[in-house]
């Protein structure tokens, strides 16, 4: 799907595209991460990276300031070939969900909030959660 007219000015301005690794000036905040495409359930005028750490954010457009681009999507690797099918083996199927577990790994130990404001039970659900990852 392609961008909205936009977000794809912005990134026109900045010869960014879906893959870049771009430096993103916001609010006052920087952001570092990859461009990713923009889909269905994008919001019209939100530009979407993959930070470092996995996880996605959307900035709008409104709020960006510069957008530097730091290192351009790296080439395409080979073509990758199924193996020919095993007639002693079953055949299997995996379904992947996508999200930020399944394309950086095991969770990351992420220590509780130190804001007073901060939800205690979502920290306790949290730490429950991710006692035995570690």
């Amino acid at each position: 799907m392609d961008y909205p007219p936009r977000v794809r000015a912005v990134l026109d301005r900045a010869n960014a595209t879906h893959g870049d690794t771009v430096v993103v000036h916001a609010k006052g905040e920087r952001y570092e991460g990859t461009v990713m495409p923009h889909h269905g359930f994008s919001g019209e005028d939100i530009l979407t990276l993959k930070l470092p750490n996995g996880y996605n954010i959307g900035i709008a457009v409104g709020d960006i300031e510069s957008v530097e681009v730091t290192a351009k999507q790296a080439g395409i690797g080979a073509e990758r070939h199924l193996p020919p099918p095993t007639k002693d083996k079953p055949t299997v199927a995996v379904l992947g969900t996508g999200g930020p577990t399944s394309t950086i790994g095991p969770a990351p130990s992420i220590p509780p909030s130190p804001r007073k404001n901060s939800c205690s039970a979502c920290r306790n659900s949290w730490t429950s959660a991710t006692s035995g990852l570690g």
